[in-house]
């Protein structure tokens, strides 16, 4: 897949996500985005961008599946069907799930927003055609960086993220 496709359904997911965000912010509500919600999001996003590639290239639209699951759960929360379809068939993987509200208890946005991206690529490791994971953070990656615009690669943090996780915990 094209970069320029991965970083303009990137860009407009994240566009979503902040809308969502303003919304209940504007209507003083939790902010809570569940793995469907994350999935709706990645719809529409994909909508804007992806009108072309539909009608160019029509067969496409049969290779594309959305999987649900649970990020906090063993196995991603997927059923076994799931993940031997994974395993054998898929080779892009999209990512996207995150938990949003930051007034959650620590442990739970462990769970959801680090720990479930190790649990995706270790699945990921293990799938026979896998090519590429795009995996879309949540609106506050790389917050710390604050003087210099942000460019479309990966920020390393000044520390080996285990020793992170092990804090956390």
């Amino acid at each position: 897949m094209d970069q320029g496709v991965i970083r303009s359904l990137k860009c407009h997911y994240r566009k979503q996500l902040i809308l969502r965000i303003s919304e209940c912010y504007d209507e003083n509500k939790d902010c809570d985005i569940s793995l469907l919600d994350a999935v709706v999001l990645l719809e529409k996003s994909s909508r804007l961008i992806f009108e072309k590639l539909k009608k160019e290239t029509p067969e496409l639209l049969g290779k594309v599946c959305v999987i649900s699951g649970d990020a906090s759960l063993l196995n991603l929360g997927m059923c076994e069907d799931h993940t031997h379809l994974l395993l054998e068939e898929v080779s892009i993987v999209f990512h996207c799930a995150a938990v949003v509200n930051f007034k959650k208890p620590l442990e739970i946005i462990l769970k959801n927003n680090v720990l479930s991206l190790s649990s995706v690529i270790e699945l990921c490791r293990k799938m026979r055609k896998f090519e590429v994971l795009v995996y879309t953070s949540t609106a506050f990656s790389n917050a710390n960086h604050l003087n210099f615009p942000l460019k479309e690669e990966v920020y390393r943090l000044p520390f080996h993220a285990r020793q992170f996780i092990d804090a956390l915990k």
